[in-house]
Parts: structure tokens; sequence; C-alpha cells
């Protein structure tokens, strides 16, 4: 061989390209990565841009709060059967205020009485919870605080599980003044107009607004109209009406007038607007 081929053999050479074409390719993956690098930074910085976005996400919010107040028109009533030692004693039927001034928290109460999630939660439901029991549930005790609290499982059927419901941005919950502060919702004398009841006992149901069991499965059965002058409206304090008691008045006091044990929810569920409809039907044959 040459003295040239014995000092550079042809495999240095081959090298030496490789080399210099990875060099040019790396120049160029770097120069492209950079301009789409400036592309991306002008496109999110663009003012015009960005309102288009925050509009179809509110577009997009919206189409779906549309589509829960669509199904809670059509969950117009809820019952509860109660037992007592297993024992029935009857059941608790509630009609909504058709007005549904917490949507969001009268979907989830309307879930939990249909376990319409229980397949993926079973502890969202309300069949199986024992509604407070003690003194201050015993209308004979001295202490009775004329409401029955049932606190479910702590387990939303809407949303994740154990956040609070809060209602949507727009969403205004009417304000109602009495003596003490303030109570949300339907007012107490609408909602005893709608109360079907010959008595119109102005049992309430409610949701807490405040305090423990905010925005959870806690409701509480609130009789209003039963209750001594002193009390009234007053024990609707930092609390939210979404129905009343349109039928079980019987089984209501046979709840607090009793001391053998806590009643407790053997079944629930929802009638939808057409199967009220249905069920008038039969009654008037």
């Amino acid at each position: 061989p040459s003295r040239r081929e014995a000092i550079m053999p042809p495999n240095k050479e081959g090298c030496r390209r490789g080399m210099a074409l990875f060099l040019v390719m790396i120049l160029f993956i770097t120069h492209a990565t950079l301009f789409s690098t400036c592309d991306a930074f002008q496109i999110t910085s663009s003012p015009s841009l960005l309102q288009q976005k925050s509009a179809i996400v509110r577009t997009f919010g919206q189409q779906s709060n549309d589509n829960n107040n669509n199904n809670n028109k059509g969950c117009r009533r809820i019952y509860f059967d109660i037992s007592i030692n297993n024992e029935p004693i009857g059941r608790l039927l509630f009609r909504l205020s058709p007005d549904n001034p917490l949507p969001l928290h009268t979907e989830n109460i309307c879930k939990l009485c249909a376990s319409a999630k229980t397949s993926i939660d079973p502890a969202a439901t309300y069949v199986g919870c024992a509604f407070d029991y003690g003194r201050d549930y015993i209308e004979s005790a001295g202490n009775y605080r004329w409401s029955h609290v049932l606190k479910g499982k702590g387990r939303n059927a809407i949303g994740v599980p154990t956040d609070i419901l809060r209602e949507e941005e727009g969403v205004a919950v009417p304000s109602h003044s009495c003596f003490g502060g303030s109570y949300y919702g339907s007012p107490f004398v609408s909602a005893q107009e709608e109360d079907g009841s010959d008595e119109s006992a102005g049992v309430c149901l409610t949701v807490p607004m405040s305090g423990p069991g905010r925005g959870s499965t806690r409701l509480a059965i609130v009789r209003v109209g039963e209750s001594p002058s002193a009390w009234k409206e007053r024990l609707l304090l930092n609390s939210a009406i979404i129905g009343v008691l349109e039928d079980g008045l019987d089984a209501l006091r046979v709840m607090a007038r009793q001391s053998s044990g806590p009643p407790v929810v053997a079944a629930s569920g929802v009638l939808l607007e057409d199967e009220m409809k249905e069920g008038e039907e039969v009654e008037r044959d």
C-alpha cells in the first residue's frame, strides 16, 4: 500500500462523512424544534384565541347544565320506605319544588334515591341508612327538634363522591329572611301551598347550606307546620327547602313518637313526571 493509504485507511473517511451527516441532522432537528416552539407560544399568547377557548368551555358547561336541568325536571317525586327494627311503618313521599332552586343538589338526591350509581359505588344510595336517633328526635323526650336527619353514607352520586357540591355559577339560590337569619330555596309559604295533605302540616325536605353535611348526602325532614309558634321558620335557618311531604304524615309521626330504635330506609326511589300522570289516571279510574 501507498504511504497515504497507510496513514488514513478508507474506513476513517467513511466515519468522517457519517459524522458530518449526523451533525447536519442535529442542526436541522434543533432548527425545526425552535420554530415549533415559537409558533406554539404565538398561538397560546394570542388574546383572540384564548377568548375563543374560554367561550367554547363556557358553551360546553352551559350545555351540560341544560342537560342536568332537563333530567331534574323529570324527577318530580322521591320516596323512602321506612322500617324500625325490620318492621315497616310506611312510606314518605316528597314532591320536589317545581322551580328547582338547587338543581345540582336535587339531582344528587334523586340519583341517591334511585341508587343510580351503585354499580360503580355501592355506597351511593340511601338504602340501608338510618336516621339520626336519640332524645333530640323523640317527640315526648322534651328536647325534640321537630326534624329528622338522614346523613346518608357521604358518597355523592354526581361528580367526585367526596367533593362538596356547589351550584354552578349563575344559579341564584333564593334567600328568605326570618327571625334569627335566613333560609334558602323555595319559600315556606309556597311549600305549604304545594303540600297536598288536608292538614297542611308543612313538612319540608331540606338540605344544609352551611355547617356539617353541606353539599353532601345529608338531608332533613322538618316539621315546620306542626312545630310551636316560637320555632316555625326558624327551624329552616341555614338550610334550603327543595321539596315538601306529599304523603306519609302518619309514618312520620310514628318515627317521631317511638323509642324502640332508629328509623331505617328499607327502600327508596324516584317517580318521574310521566309515571305521576299514569298514577293519577289510575287513581281517578
